[in-house]
């Protein structure tokens, strides 16, 4: 659907079907270094808006681990709300149309 990736030990965003949940998941990953410069919060943002308006996706969810705060916070800063917890502990978020 949408996506971007890099070498290894770079940075990566996609979102795409997740058979597992059967549904559309966004998922991202940056170097260490990029963090804290809203490459992951404008990719994200541009990833949902694609899938929205483009493919006509009704939703779309991710899952982060409870420690990753900051991921968190990018995925609310895309409008994801949290629903839920998987049986793993990582937390679930969604965002519809």
């Amino acid at each position: 659907m949408c996506g971007s990736a890099r070498r290894a030990n770079s940075s990566a965003i996609a979102a795409f079907f997740d058979k597992g949940f059967g549904e559309w998941e966004l998922s991202y990953g940056f170097r260490r270094d990029r963090w804290g410069r809203g490459y992951a919060t404008e990719a994200g943002r541009a990833c949902v808006r694609y899938g929205f308006e483009t493919l006509g996706v009704e939703k779309i969810v991710a899952d982060v681990e409870p420690d990753r705060v900051q991921s968190m916070r990018v995925l609310e800063k895309c409008g994801f709300a949290r629903i839920g917890e998987l049986e793993d502990g990582r937390l679930f978020y969604a965002i519809t149309r």
